[in-house]
């Protein structure tokens, strides 16, 4: 049970950095990946990737990692 309260937690926590994460996102779009976070993450997947952030700073940093590896993928496919 208590397991289950910290999953409903976790997003609802990334929600309150949402807007922040996109506005950063957005003055970003062309460099790191982060036009997926821009283009393709709902508000629930974006929670889900920074619901356990406890500052605006760490949201962006747990959102850029997701970005950067989707980046990588992208470069990997158009190199092949």
């Amino acid at each position: 049970m208590e397991q289950a309260q910290d999953r409903e937690v976790g997003p609802a926590l990334g929600m309150k950095y949402r807007e922040g994460v996109r506005a950063h996102a957005r003055a970003h779009y062309c460099t790191g990946g982060w036009d997926f976070i821009v283009e393709a993450f709902d508000n629930g997947e974006l929670a889900e990737v920074i619901g356990s952030a406890e500052s605006l700073e760490e949201a962006i940093a747990m959102a850029g990692v997701r970005a950067h590896e989707l980046d990588r993928a992208r470069c990997e496919r158009a190199a092949s």
